[in-house]
């Protein structure tokens, strides 16, 4: 690689200018222009005089002489005043310097009543510099200064007087200077990237200058060690990374973040995106791209090499502009971040990283800021803060660039201190101080060093942090009306529950926003207050309506501890009403939160929140033990259960059912070093074999240990047994190997069959290696792999439950499966997962988006897939509905919950356990931002499941509403074809959109006739289906109502070609035609997700709008009109009659 610089020619000597606006607060402090601005008072004919006069020691300056004759005795004297405005609760330093001849009397100070004073010394001496510091009271706005004389005084010199902020005085002592080159920059977010004129991409790195390198911190050369630099032109971006790993396991595509790789990503203000990896594979470059961003060009324009040599892997890419941001190369800087993962063979092991950016939130605000310098010296200005209150102490790091082979020296100049930098050649300097801002509004922080100048900007709020506890304390102050007001309606039997929510929440938070406010997490506490004070208000407005009758009590069926079961894709259990306290059977939906401490502790009150289920875990590693002596392979601990125990209590007495996980990937640590064959598997939680026989003992004995125990407890909802289930590589797993043997044998029956397929010469099915789960995706042996690995996995989660069922007979059992509906490595089959549970156990997510816009639907896709294979509700155990690290306090959050949690319940989501019921103040752990950090959130939380119950008659008949219409769901295309889950996520939203509430039928439910059951099915854009589905659909489809939209299936399971037709069959989805009696005019690209169901002869209607706009929706049913708004975000469920 040869890279040329374009070095700029010349350079100045610079000087610096940093202001923060007037230091001294005084005018004319040197009497430079006499007395001007000095007001000088003489009281009752006092013999004082004042006169500007040259400086004793410096002719060319002035000082003040004072002179009194009048011996001290009251209200005689004389003295100078200016009067200044200043702000409360602030500390100022006021004095000056003094030079004195047979000088007594003397005080200096003022304020209100001149009660701020101080002695000034007497006699005769020297310039000498006196002064004393004052904080100002809360509603202290103005300042009388003044120097008083009242006493004998031959001669008195004052000069340089000063009334300045401490504030000030704190910036430039805390201002800290340090010299680096780049290569030590890996602790810092600024980057210099130097402009070549031509570059050769090739791998070769030894043309970089070694000096611009960063080295990732965490970086260990006996481990993994990464370095990158960055370089650019009017066309590109150039990246070179280097990285040292002792063991290299990696793997290509979506994926590769599991192995060894590289992850780097860019933002543009507060959006993220566009990610990228990249990483070696069988001597092969992998790139990928998990976030789109702004870009306008796809992968295969960016260029990539690689060399490879012992350990090392050194990268050199470059990656057009538009790769990155489609209006091109940014004028003169850009966000980034990079990571560099680690997997040693026993999964993930973890990652090093520049910034946390990446790992830790996908969040612009942490990214690095990368400087183009045009290799002319350069500043950079930056703060991690976006947002503070009134008096925050606010840190600033500036870079001063030198690109030069001789250091550049100037002079930083505060206005109220010079400090002299010397810029290294060919190196920087980073400026930090932290400075006190005290204007609300808008700050502008700005730096100028001769002719550069670079500025950031922060909002600083109205509050500080005084006032942010005074408007808590009122909050606080008032509560114990409100709950006056619920007692009164709760006495004379008025329901009252959304109220109670919001009495509970305000209760709940006042500590958590007290704690904020604190540990001086300003932003959330000031939003905090803000939603609290609105809860509040709400919340007195309503009770007070009810109590006056203007407000109808809105009665609610409330869970009380019983037997659940499943009532179609809703549970049913015994409820009370205000109306009727007698428990009685009904459908019902849980909604509540997990799943840790705080969840556990706080039982009690769910259901003051209207929570009425929780989910927490367990796992082996509590109950088997070592073993103790020779000959026993290990010992059961029952009282690993003593704390479920006394947990399904409380749960009993809190009338909130328990779901609990049992976490097999929790394995005792000591089975994992005693067995080493145990640790043949790799990927996800799970970290043991799962066939091994010792694994088996040690599972059974465990389900046998905790069921026994825990199984009569009438607060026990259901089991889950897995979290987040994925079975990848056991390719090195010999129990796996004689498994896998024996499914070729039992698809294939003969060597020579499975040859055929193959294209292979195998003499026995055990000389077949098991593919990696990253492998090529379409091949033969792929295919077959996936499958048996799906029935391995599944088969693996029927035992467990066999087990469970032994020891109680219809106990529910599920899996917390993740909402990964196209995934086919992972060994999860949604239909046979379905299939073997007794509800639709899964963890999906859904977060409001940062650009604003509609998220994809694949949450509510993967429910109505799950409840297409089973009629059974589905339990999502872990409901992400913010996602974690999200710092975003807006109204938007909560509209959006509110919106997840209806859709969710009409499209089958029986109960929802969200996450998470915790605060942490680690900005990067996963817990951190949760919904137990917004008021706002778990009020909305708690009124939308008391509506959902209010109304669970309606979502149950929305829920059954015929499904007219299917989309073909293919566990073959998922396997081969990347382009048929797009394809499929797209059809389904367009139906939904088009208020259709779709079906999805599997490749099993096909072949078993069920086409049949539907006026139209939807065949997604594909090139693979099994041969025996292909034949089903196109005789299907010979009446027209086949819909094929983009690819047309070419090839078998086995990428044979299919010698079936599907040419000539409709390919627009508004062929669809359904006559149901009621019309609208929502079409597909309005973005409302809506449902109807016949109610006799009535029509139910849920509609929410998720577009950005509203729209104005009109129903016609028998000649009848309904108008509705439907703002973004706001469901409504109604009924229209003829």
């Amino acid at each position: 690689m040869t890279m040329l610089y374009k070095i700029a020619s010349a350079i100045v000597l610079l000087t610096s200018s940093l202001t923060w606006g007037q230091v001294n607060l005084l005018e004319n402090p040197s009497f430079e222009n006499k007395l001007e601005a000095w007001q000088t008072v003489i009281s009752r004919e006092a013999k004082v005089t004042f006169d500007v006069v040259p400086n004793p020691n410096k002719s060319d300056q002035s000082v003040l002489l004072v002179t009194n004759q009048s011996p001290r005795q009251p209200h005689v004297f004389g003295r100078v005043v200016q009067v200044l405005n200043v702000n409360p609760d602030t500390r100022y330093r006021m004095g000056f310097r003094i030079k004195a001849q047979n000088a007594s009397g003397m005080i200096f100070g003022g304020g209100k009543g001149w009660k701020v004073r101080r002695d000034v010394p007497s006699g005769t001496y020297d310039w000498q510099d006196i002064s004393f510091v004052y904080t100002t009271g809360p509603d202290e706005k103005q300042f009388m200064f003044h120097i008083i004389f009242e006493g004998l005084s031959e001669k008195v010199w004052i000069d340089d007087v000063f009334f300045e902020d401490m504030a000030l005085i704190d910036a430039a002592n805390s201002m800290k200077i340090q010299h680096l080159k780049a290569s030590a920059l890996g602790t810092e977010k600024f980057y210099p990237a130097g402009k070549v004129q031509t570059i050769q991409i090739d791998g070769d790195l030894s043309d970089w200058d070694e000096n611009t390198f960063v080295t990732l911190p965490g970086s260990k050369q006996d481990d993994l060690a990464t370095q990158l630099a960055l370089r650019y032109d009017e066309q590109h971006l150039y990246l070179a990374i280097t990285c040292n790993d002792d063991q290299h396991m990696a793997y290509p595509g979506a994926d590769m973040w599991v192995g060894d790789s590289v992850q780097f990503a860019f933002a543009k203000g507060d959006v993220y995106g566009p990610e990228y990896g990249v990483t070696v594979v069988d001597g092969k470059a992998q790139f990928w791209c998990w976030q789109e961003g702004s870009r306008s060009l796809k992968n295969d324009a960016v260029n990539i090499k690689f060399t490879q040599s012992n350990n090392t892997i050194r990268y050199e890419l470059a990656i057009p502009w538009a790769a990155i941001y489609a209006t091109g190369k940014p004028k003169d800087r850009f966000k980034f971040c990079l990571l560099a993962n680690d997997n040693d063979g026993q999964g993930r092991k973890g990652w090093i990283h520049w910034t946390p950016g990446i790992a830790v939130g996908k969040d612009p605000h942490n990214f690095v800021d990368i400087l183009l310098t045009e290799n002319k010296p350069s500043l950079l200005m930056r703060t991690d803060s976006a947002a503070v209150v009134l008096g925050s102490l606010v840190p600033f790091k500036a870079m001063v660039f030198n690109p030069m082979d001789k250091p550049m020296t100037g002079e930083l100049d505060l206005g109220f201190v010079q400090k002299t930098i010397n810029v290294p050649a060919n190196g920087m300097s980073i400026i930090s101080y932290k400075r006190q801002l005290k204007d609300a509004g808008e700050h502008i922080e700005s730096l100028e060093l001769g002719s550069l100048k670079d500025i950031c900007r922060l909002e600083v709020s109205g509050y500080s942090k005084a006032d942010l506890f005074k408007r808590l304390d009122g909050v606080a102050a008032r509560l114990p009306d409100l709950e006056k007001l619920v007692n009164q309606c709760q006495a004379k039997a008025l329901a009252c529950d959304d109220q109670v929510v919001d009495v509970s929440t305000i209760k709940k938070f006042i500590p958590y926003v007290r704690e904020d406010i604190t540990k001086d997490h300003f932003t959330r506490a000031s939003w905090g207050i803000d939603e609290l004070i609105q809860i509040y208000d709400r919340a007195d407005r309503e009770l007070k309506d009810i109590l006056a009758g203007k407000l109808d009590p809105k009665d609610v069926p409330r869970y009380v501890t019983s037997k659940v079961t499943a009532d179609g894709l809703a549970f049913s259990a015994q409820t009370v009403t205000h109306a009727d306290p007698t428990p009685r059977e009904g459908p019902l939906f849980f909604v509540g939160y997990g799943h840790f401490g705080t969840a556990k502790k706080d039982m009690p009150i769910f259901s003051d929140f209207a929570a009425n289920i929780i989910q927490f875990e367990t796992g082996p590693n509590r109950f088997i033990k070592a073993p103790r002596h020779e000959g026993e392979e290990f010992y059961v601990d029952p009282a690993g259960a003593n704390e479920i125990v006394q947990l399904l209590k409380t749960a009993e007495k809190s009338n909130v059912a328990v779901c609990l996980l049992l976490s097999p990937h929790y394995f005792p640590t000591w089975a994992l070093k005693k067995y080493p064959d145990l640790n043949h598997y790799k990927g996800g939680f799970l970290k043991f074999a799962i066939n091994h026989p010792m694994a088996e003992k040690i599972i059974k004995a465990y389900l046998q240990t905790v069921v026994t125990i825990i199984k009569d407890s009438p607060a026990l909802h259901s089991i889950c047994l897995t979290n987040e289930p994925v079975y990848t590589d056991s390719s090195q797993d010999r129990f796996t190997q004689q498994l896998w043997a024996d499914y070729l044998q039992e698809q294939h029956q003969t060597v020579a069959k499975l040859n055929q397929i193959y294209d292979a010469n195998y003499t026995a099915f055990s000389q077949v290696p098991i593919p990696r789960f990253d492998a090529p995706n379409q091949t033969p042996v792929y295919y077959d792999w996936c499958r048996f690995n799906e029935q391995r996995f599944s088969g693996w989660h029927q035992w467990m439950t066999d087990i469970i069922h032994a020891i109680k007979p219809g106990l529910p059992c599920h899996a917390k499966i993740m909402a990964h509906p196209f995934w086919a490595s992972d060994g999860v089959s949604a239909q046979q997962f379905a299939t073997i549970s007794d509800y639709n156990g899964c963890d999906a997510t859904w977060y409001y988006p940062t650009d604003g816009k509609n998220p994809p639907l694949t949450k509510f896709l993967w429910y109505e897939v799950l409840t297409s294979m089973a009629n059974k509700p589905v339990i999502n155990t872990e409901d992400h509905v913010i996602a974690d690290r999200d710092t975003r306090y807006i109204p938007q959050h909560a509209k959006h919950i509110a919106t997840d949690l209806w859709i969710g319940a009409v499209a089958g989501r029986g109960a929802s356990i969200l996450w998470v019921w915790e605060r942490v103040y680690n900005r990067y752990h996963d817990l951190s931002d949760s919904i137990l950090n917004r008021p706002d959130c778990v009020a909305t939380v708690g009124r939308t499941a008391l509506d959902l119950n209010r109304h669970v008659k309606e979502l149950k008949l929305l829920q059954q509403t015929p499904r007219q219409v299917a989309i073909v769901y293919s566990d073959t295309a998922a396997i081969h074809d990347l382009e048929y889950a797009k394809s499929t996520q797209s059809v389904y939203e367009q139906l939904v959109y088009q208020g259709i509430a779709p079906k999805f039928v599997s490749e099993s439910q096909i072949l078993a006739g069920k086409l049949a059951d539907f006026d139209y099915v939807v065949l997604p854009s594909t090139s693979y289906l099994q041969k025996q589905v292909a034949g089903k659909l196109h005789d299907y489809g010979q009446a027209g109502n086949l819909i094929c939209v983009g690819q047309l299936p070419k090839f078998d399971q086995y990428i044979r070609p299919l010698e079936i037709p599907f040419d000539g069959f409709p390919t627009e989805l508004n062929r669809i035609t359904l006559h149901r009696g009621l019309e609208s005019n929502i079409q597909s690209e309005h973005q409302i997700w809506w449902r109807v169901a016949k109610d006799g002869g009535d029509w139910i209607v849920f509609a929410v709008n998720l577009g950005e706009d509203s729209f104005a929706a009109r129903f016609q049913y028998g000649g009848k009109v309904v108008d509705k708004v439907l703002h973004p975000r706001v469901p409504q469920l109604f009924r229209i009659s003829r």
